[in-house]
């Protein structure tokens, strides 16, 4: 894929199909992959242009991809224009772990997105990545719903930041297409440990979310400072209590099943004993993002439900609180969030 323009006014298309017709790149699709290899690990180009470095499934041996990236709101991520390839497959089988290459290597995580959002990527890449168009058929300039008729078809990976890895002598390969079977999570628990502030930008990025263990008499009830703050903040927000039909003036569920439409991710607020059911509820319901509240006091964090929900791939951040964190943080929470960072309450990984 070539940073360069007008590839379909020259009529390359075709051409850039045929580099990969059979499944596998071509003489041609192989020179340009070494080619470009060299060109974005100098850095010439903007940023969106690097070279993925992932440890091969079968040989263990570093391989080298191009790749031009998708920024949408301030995130980076990764789109396969060819579907289910090489790549998306080593990428799986290191459990997201690779390196980011454009003058110096960027250590990462990738984080595969869910194929009801990937839409809005996709339409972002076909903008912005020229070399993605012919392989990708839906026009640049139509509707997000549009790109969704093809968002199964090719995997998006999110860009996380992570710690350094090990290198091993590289190896220049194109991307190879064809059927495989693929994992139902990404993680399986194998993944590096995120820095919490990062899992809290990917938490609070989500827009309607649920507070569970809200109290119908709120005072200055954990759980209750939490949903106001999400509601105040602009977030969809949902109660939930089984003994409440309604709570802070808002219609309230019984449990997760209940909420019509379902959420993105879930704050657990109850007493710890309560917080596996709730993940095995979010995993039933594919749910993969929630935050166990932790004040200065116990809180609502289960190692084991967070052993659970991380075995299966999901986003747990076991301590702290959502009000800690930009962009619902304030004064307060922040200084209490760098004490209890100290005590172990808020954790500097997850």
């Amino acid at each position: 894929m070539t940073p360069g323009r007008g590839i379909d006014r020259f009529g390359l298309s075709g051409r850039a199909r045929a580099m990969y017709a059979g499944g596998r790149g071509n003489a041609t699709a192989r020179r340009w992959v070494r080619r470009w290899n060299r060109v974005f690990k100098l850095g010439l180009f903007p940023r969106r242009w690097v070279v993925l470095e992932v440890a091969g499934r079968r040989t263990g041996r570093v391989i080298r991809t191009p790749v031009g990236m998708a920024d949408v709101t301030d995130q980076w991520y990764l789109v396969s224009m060819l579907g289910e390839c090489n790549w998306v497959w080593n990428v799986r089988a290191a459990g997201g772990q690779a390196v980011l290459r454009r003058r110096r290597p960027r250590t990462v995580r990738l984080v595969e997105v869910p194929v009801n959002e990937r839409a809005p990527v996709i339409k972002r890449y076909v903008e912005k990545v020229p070399g993605g168009r012919p392989h990708i058929p839906v026009d640049r300039h139509q509707s997000v719903e549009a790109f969704q008729a093809v968002a199964a078809d090719h995997p998006v990976f999110r860009v996380l930041d992570t710690a350094p890895v090990d290198r091993r002598p590289a190896v220049d390969e194109p991307a190879r297409v064809g059927p495989m079977p693929l994992p139902s999570r990404l993680d399986g628990g194998q993944a590096q440990a995120m820095k919490t502030t990062t899992a809290a930008k990917i938490f609070l990025s989500q827009r309607r979310i649920a507070v569970t263990g809200v109290s119908r008499t709120p005072k200055d009830h954990g759980a209750n400072v939490v949903y106001r703050r999400l509601r105040d903040r602009g977030y969809e927000v949902v109660p939930v209590n089984p003994h409440a039909d309604a709570v802070e003036g808002d219609p309230c569920y019984a449990d997760l099943r209940a909420i019509p439409d379902g959420v993105d991710a879930v704050v657990i607020a109850t007493r710890p004993e309560h917080a596996l059911e709730t993940v095995k509820e979010c995993l039933d319901l594919g749910i993969d993002k929630a935050w166990m509240h932790r004040g200065p006091g116990a809180g609502s964090v289960s190692p084991e439900a967070t052993a659970l929900g991380r075995q299966h791939g999901m986003l747990v951040i076991d301590g702290g609180c959502p009000c800690m964190f930009a962009p619902t943080s304030d004064p307060g929470h922040r200084v209490m969030r760098s004490v209890l960072t100290l005590t172990g309450a808020v954790p500097r990984t997850v």
